[in-house]
């Protein structure tokens, strides 16, 4: 008797585990010259947000990855010492 309460449980576990659907979403970050930009704080916002969901800086290679994005409409962000926009 107990297996067949299991079972459900574990199916239904399973089937709410695979209905999350994410992504990523990476880049590079480059001055006018094409020189990469390491250290940049890049920051991803839902669209018409003000607080960021995923914070990050770059790397050496001015390289970035956000793991783990959820599918919905974001703005991106990047500041840098000694840039302006």
């Amino acid at each position: 008797m107990i297996h067949s309460r299991i079972l459900p449980f574990i199916a239904l576990f399973a089937g709410s585990v695979a209905a999350q659907v994410t992504g990523r979403v990476s880049g590079s970050v480059s001055d006018a010259s094409g020189a990469a930009v390491p250290g940049a704080d890049v920051s991803l916002s839902l669209a018409g947000g003000k607080a960021a969901i995923f914070k990050t800086s770059t790397t050496s290679d001015g390289l970035f990855t956000f793991s783990g994005v959820r599918a919905e409409n974001y703005s991106l962000s990047v500041e840098a010492k000694g840039f302006v926009t």
